[in-house]
């Protein structure tokens, strides 16, 4: 979990460029200041937004209404129109439902409690400065033009934040807490995501943490299958840490992506169903490119690309994408250019896959269009995991290949070093697909070089000329069990 950084600015900087509460255990070891421009760091800032009870600094408020307890935001909800402010005097509040393109201002997450907000359809609201409890943060169908900043949303008995239909709405520096969990502390009371957003036309998150939802941690999805949506929701996100989710730390589904500075940590299985517990999940002819990525300690995988492009990283930065300590698969890429994905690519660059168990590189699918370059897969430990066995029959066997390539899909690997896998370096693992080549280097601590199975020992592949043929095991049979891939992780109920 996410620590907190003790380095703060004077009181008097609050707000500004001052250090962040919620940074990551890793960003805090790295960077003791943990500043939130230079170091992606996420959550609310310590201390209040602005000076003074009534907070309506940097926001156009139309005619403002000022509440002190739930009487009078009673009274104000029901007179303000649209641009209109509330103002929340230091307190605590039952709820509100606010008329579309209203604002809600606190002094800041530590002085303005309230059980839930629901923002109606409508343009331009700001919800700011203000904790947020058991009833959490929904925005209704249309609320376009949003802005949540400065927000805690913790301990809700569902999701932390839901976003409705046709939504468009930025959220930054805000942090969402233990989704589902209500007000138990030994077990969740229930299941919520921590940010859900279903058909919504734009997402923005910045500096933004969230922490132990009873569900997955991100969930955007633009319809029920993102493959036959007639828009796909936009998502950008910077500087996001999302830690101890369960089934998935962030699902995209038929999303268009920017992702950069973004950590995906310590995802569990799903609490209910025991199922899953990925890191970060692209799916359904998403379109998504990441940058500054870290993808650690997760229960299942690390990334998922299925049935969508991705571009993750840049080989001129190779620290930009690590993938580390993964229990399963580190990155696994299937059905990539299949039906209506056909001009589908993956190009994965720069990455450090390290110290996974199971696969360090999966490609699987039938799967065209992916390039690696600039990569490593090192230290994959062995696990006892779905496989084929004879190449055929479903099985568990004991698994530790840095990269794992199913037959029937064709890659393009530009340079990929291999070193400490348990069981290979590379296994691949029948008749590849036309127009593959691999630029493999293998480095000490393989327990195999290559294996190339399931194809006759006159086929080459091309690329792997540098390969000495005494590290090189060829096999006509599937002699090797070669890992199942994961499903891509289905919305909870």
């Amino acid at each position: 979990m996410g620590v907190v950084v003790a380095a703060l600015v004077a009181a008097g900087a609050a707000g500004a460029a001052g250090a962040w509460m919620g940074c990551s255990s890793k960003q805090a070891a790295d960077t003791p200041s943990c500043l939130p421009v230079a170091d992606g760091c996420a959550g609310v800032p310590a201390g209040d937004v602005c000076a003074g009870d009534a907070c309506t600094d940097g926001v156009a408020c139309a005619t403002t209404f000022s509440a002190t307890d739930d009487a009078t935001l009673a009274d104000a909800a029901g007179k303000a129109t649209s641009g209109s402010c509330i103002v929340l005097h230091p307190g605590s509040y039952v709820g509100v439902a606010l008329p579309g393109g209203v604002s809600l201002l606190g002094k800041g997450a530590s002085a303005v409690q309230i059980g839930k907000v629901e923002a109606r359809a409508g343009s331009g609201a700001v919800i700011r400065g203000l904790t947020i409890g058991a009833g959490g943060l929904s925005l209704d169908d249309d609320v376009v033009g949003a802005r949540v900043d400065s927000v805690r949303v913790s301990a809700t008995t569902g999701n932390g934040v839901t976003l409705g239909a046709r939504c468009a709405v930025t959220i930054v520096s805000s942090a969402i807490e233990r989704a589902g969990w209500g007000a138990g502390t030994a077990a969740p009371a229930g299941q919520g995501y921590g940010i859900l957003a279903s058909g919504a036309t734009s997402l923005s998150l910045e500096k933004t943490r969230i922490v132990q939802p009873a569900g997955p941690g991100l969930w955007v999805q633009s319809c029920t299958d993102g493959c036959a949506c007639n828009a796909q929701t936009s998502v950008a996100a910077t500087g996001i840490i999302i830690e101890g989710a369960e089934l998935v730390g962030a699902s995209l589904a038929g999303v268009k992506g920017t992702l950069s500075d973004l950590t995906l940590s310590g995802t569990i299985p799903f609490h209910v169903s025991a199922e899953q517990g990925g890191g970060l999940s692209i799916a359904q002819c998403s379109d998504v490119t990441a940058s500054g990525l870290h993808v650690a300690g997760n229960a299942y995988y690390g990334v998922l690309v299925d049935n969508s492009s991705a571009k993750l990283g840049d080989a001129s930065h190779p620290e930009g994408i690590i993938i580390e300590g993964n229990e399963g698969y580190g990155v696994w890429m299937q059905h990539i250019g299949q039906g209506s994905g056909s001009a589908q690519s993956v190009a994965l660059a720069g990455a450090k896959v390290r110290s996974n168990v199971g696969v360090g590189i999966g490609i699987d699918g039938a799967s065209r269009g992916i390039i690696i370059e600039g990569c490593s897969a090192e230290g994959t430990a062995s696990k006892i995991m779905p496989a084929l066995v004879a190449g055929t029959t479903p099985a568990k066997s004991g698994i530790g290949d840095g990269l794992s390539w199913m037959k029937g899909s064709s890659a393009t690997i530009k340079s990929l070093s291999l070193a400490g896998n348990a069981r290979t370096g590379a296994l691949i693992a029948g008749q590849w697909g036309d127009g593959s080549s691999a630029s493999l280097q293998l480095g000490d601590g393989n327990a195999h070089g290559i294996i190339i199975e399931g194809v006759t020992a006159s086929t080459a592949m091309p690329g792997m000329e540098s390969v000495a043929a005494s590290q090189v095991t060829r096999t006509a049979t599937f002699d090797f069990p070669v890992a199942i891939g994961p499903a891509a992780p289905a919305a909870i109920k």
